[in-house]
Order: C-alpha cells, then structure tokens, then sequence
C-alpha cells in the first residue's frame, strides 16, 4: 500500500535474517476478504496513487536486488510487471477484468484446486467470492457439487463481479493461463516465464 512502499527492501532483510527463504508480496485491494462484510471505506486511501508509482517501481528494484543477493524468492520480479497497472485500475475503479491484460484470456486454476472454507461454514472456491455453498449440516463433497455451475461459468470465461480485482495464487493463475492459450500469450512468455517458474520451485 502506498504508506508502505518504503518498506519493501526492508521487509526482505528483516525476513532474510530470521530465517525466511520466501516472501509473496499482494496488493492492497479494496475489496473484502470475509463473505457478508463490506470492505472498510479506508482501504481506498491506502491505494498507491499515480504520483506514488515511480518511487514503488524503484523499491521493487531495489527489493529483486536485495532479495538475489540474499538468496530469498519474492514474488517482486512478477508483481513489477503489473503493478502499475493494477493500482491504476483499482483507483480509477474500472469495470473490466484486469488480468486478462496480462494473459488473454485469463483463466483460473485456483477455483479447481483449493476450495475455502469461511468463518461461517460457507465453502467458496476463492476468498474474494462472495456466493458459496452453505456446509454447516452436509458434507464438504456435497458443497463442492453445488458449485460446479459457478466454476463451469468461471470456466467459460464468465467471471463474477467480485474477480474483477483478483489477486490470488497469481503466479499459477497467470502460468495456467499461458499453458491453457500458448499462442495468443507468446508475446508475454520470454518476460515472465523466468520470474514464474521461480516462484512455482519456491
């Protein structure tokens, strides 16, 4: 987030000294990460601003750096590629589903691999989707079940409103996507086919 930015190279020495060989930098969305809960109204303010780009890409820099020398994996090489845009468009609060600017079309491994259970016994295929399958008094399978409709849909490139500013597993998502459509994403696989499959050994 933009109070933050400084932060970066810090964050990877302070975890590089106690230890930690891994860390995966997100950006702060101002979306909710608990079903039934609006999103507190100053996340907005914690967005980086078009004024706070450059000084972030110049910490991301300095973070790859930092972190090459010490021996950490970050997720730093495959968020400088978007991050700009991505703060961008959740500033100027755009409609459209913003990775499918990175790979296109954009497709999600997540929703097939790893349902998430909420504090309110509802099972949904991804933290920041808001409909799920109540499993108070049934099975997890019978939950899951009742979402293929939602993943089919997903599948098929229908994305539910709450995607539009996904951020979740993206190295996967964005390698699947690439796997899934080689030819139409070919132009982006020598940038970020390196930083990806790093991430994927970590």
């Amino acid at each position: 987030m933009k109070d933050n930015i400084e932060e970066i190279p810090k964050i990877i020495n302070w975890c590089s000294e106690r230890g930690v060989n891994f860390v995966d930098f997100q950006p702060v969305t101002p979306i909710s990460m608990f079903s039934k809960m609006e999103a507190l109204e100053k996340k907005k303010s914690m967005v980086p601003e078009e004024s706070d780009l450059s000084r972030l890409s110049v910490k991301i820099e300095e973070g790859i750096k930092i972190a090459c020398d010490l021996g950490v994996k970050t997720t730093l090489p495959l968020f400088k590629y978007y991050a700009g845009d991505y703060f961008r468009a959740v500033s100027r609060n755009e409609s459209f589903f913003f990775f499918n600017r990175i790979v296109d079309p954009f497709s999600c491994l997540r929703i097939h691999t790893a349902p998430f259970l909420d504090y309110d016994c509802t099972m949904r295929l991804c933290p920041v989707l808001c409909s799920g399958a109540d499993v108070k008094k049934r099975s997890l399978a019978d939950g899951w079940r009742e979402l293929e409709g939602l993943r089919r849909s997903i599948r098929q490139g229908r994305f539910p409103e709450d995607c539009r500013f996904c951020f979740c597993n993206i190295a996967e998502n964005i390698l699947f996507s690439m796997v899934k459509n080689p030819f139409k994403n070919i132009g982006i696989a020598g940038k970020l086919i390196v930083p990806l499959l790093r991430l994927l050994r970590k």
